[in-house]
C-alpha cells in the first residue's frame, strides 16, 4: 500500500521501486510501450487497456528516471508489445478516405486537453482565481457559475455527480471530508479524474452526435468541450444545432451555438468555440471561394 501522507512524486518512485522488485522486465516493456502510446496521441484509457497498466500506473511511468531512459534508449522488444489493429499509428488522411468536407477528422486529444482545461480553470496547473479568489484545484472550490450549489475539484470535476463518490473513494480517500474541504487529492489523482471525465465527455459526444467519426478534427473537439461542460442531458436540447452538423453546415451550426442560452451564460467559452466553428471552411468550399482569375481583355489607355 502506498503511504497517502507522502508527496504524491515520492510515492510514485516507491510504487514504482516495489513493481521493479517483482517484475521488471515485463513492467518495464508495457510502461515504455505506454509512452510510445502516449506521446502519438492515445488516451490514457485507450493506453490502458492495449498495456494493461492502470491509468495511475501509466501517470507514474511517466516521471519514472529508469523509464524514461529506458524510452530514450528504445529498449523495448517491439515483437511482444507491437500495436494492435485498434491502436496502429494514426495515418495521414486524404482526400480518398474523407468524408465530403475534405477536412481530416482524427480526434486530437492533446487539443481537447489544453482547450478544456483553458475553458475550466484558465489553463492553470494547480492554482486557479475564482470570484476573485486564489483557489487550489486539489482542494474543493465553488463553480464559477453556480457557486457552491456544483462543489467542483481539479479540472471541472462535478461533486454533485452521481459517480463522483466512488471515483473518489477509490482513490482511498473520504469523499465527505474531500466535499467538505478536510482532504485534497494529490497532482496525480487531479489528472486521473480529469483524463476520466474527457472520455466521459468523448463517449457523450458521440452519443450526441451520430455521424461523430465523419466530423472534422475541430467540430470534435468542439464537441467535446461541449459535453464536458454540460453534460449529455443539455447538449441533447441543441436540436437545430445537431441537425445543422448531421447536414455538415458547419455555419449554421455557429449561429445555433450562438442563439443559446449556453453562450450567454458561459460568454468567453462559447465566443471561443462559436469562433472555431465559424472557421471551419470545407475544402469543396475552399476552393470555390478562390476560383482561377478570368483573363480580361487589356484596355488601353487613351
Amino acid at each position: 500500500m502506498i503511504n497517502k501522507t507522502n508527496d504524491w512524486y515520492e510515492q510514485a518512485l516507491n510504487h514504482l521501486d516495489s513493481v521493479y522488485a517483482n517484475q521488471t522486465s515485463n513492467f518495464l516493456k508495457r510502461a515504455v510501450y505506454a509512452l510510445a502510446l502516449m506521446l502519438a496521441g492515445y488516451s490514457i484509457f485507450e493506453v490502458s487497456k492495449e498495456t494493461g497498466l492502470s491509468p495511475e500506473e501509466i501517470q507514474n511511468a511517466r516521471i519514472n528516471p529508469q523509464i524514461i531512459n529506458a524510452f530514450n534508449e528504445r529498449n523495448m522488444p517491439s515483437e511482444e508489445f507491437s500495436p494492435s489493429e485498434e491502436f496502429s499509428p494514426i495515418v495521414e488522411e486524404t482526400s480518398k478516405n474523407l468524408p465530403a468536407h475534405g477536412l481530416p477528422t482524427n480526434l486530437n486529444i492533446s487539443e481537447i486537453e489544453t482547450l478544456i482545461r483553458l475553458h475550466e480553470v484558465s489553463g492553470a496547473k494547480r492554482y486557479v482565481t475564482v470570484r476573485g479568489k486564489q483557489v487550489d484545484i486539489r482542494k474543493v472550490y465553488p463553480d464559477p457559475i453556480h457557486g457552491w450549489e456544483v462543489p467542483t475539484i481539479g479540472i471541472g470535476c462535478n461533486l454533485n455527480n452521481s459517480d463522483a463518490k466512488s471515483r473518489i473513494e477509490a482513490f482511498g480517500l473520504d469523499y465527505n471530508k474531500v466535499r467538505n474541504g478536510q482532504q485534497m487529492l494529490t497532482d496525480n489523482q487531479v489528472n486521473i479524474l480529469y483524463h476520466q471525465d474527457i472520455q466521459n465527455a468523448t463517449n457523450d459526444a458521440k452519443s450526441f452526435l451520430p455521424n461523430f467519426d465523419d466530423q472534422p478534427s475541430t467540430v470534435k473537439t468542439i464537441l467535446v468541450d461541449m459535453a464536458f461542460n454540460m453534460g449529455l442531458t443539455k447538449l441533447s436540447t441543441f436540436e437545430k444545432f445537431k441537425k445543422a452538423l448531421l447536414a455538415f453546415d458547419f455555419a449554421k451550426a455557429a449561429e445555433e451555438m450562438l442563439d443559446s442560452n449556453w453562450a450567454k451564460q458561459t460568454k468567453s467559452r462559447a465566443s471561443r468555440l462559436i469562433q472555431m466553428m465559424k472557421n471551419i471552411t470545407p475544402k469543396t468550399k475552399q476552393n470555390n471561394q478562390n476560383p482561377q482569375p478570368k483573363q480580361n481583355s487589356i484596355i488601353h489607355d487613351s
